[in-house]
């Protein structure tokens, strides 16, 4: 993707583990790269979130240790 020229720059964001009793949210505005051989347009991935994810890799290994350990409907209750 360093080699593609920037198409333009989408806002994004992800869920990511609480930060004491607050939600953290992370965002950043994405670059979306041309590729110069097959002309389409595609968004850049990011090194904190699987592709289409809109959670951290953080927080979805964090859910599967508490599915894990619990009911889904305890997990989904806890972490709202």
């Amino acid at each position: 993707a360093a080699d593609q020229p920037i198409h333009d720059r989408l806002t994004r964001s992800w869920r990511h583990l609480n930060f004491f009793q607050y939600q953290a949210v992370l965002q950043a505005r994405v670059p979306r790269v041309a590729c110069t051989v097959c002309e389409k347009t595609s968004q850049v991935e990011v090194p904190w979130a699987r592709a289409g994810s809109g959670f951290t890799q953080t927080l979805e290994a964090f859910i599967v240790a508490l599915c894990e350990q619990m009911p889904v409907l305890a997990v989904s209750q806890l972490l709202g």
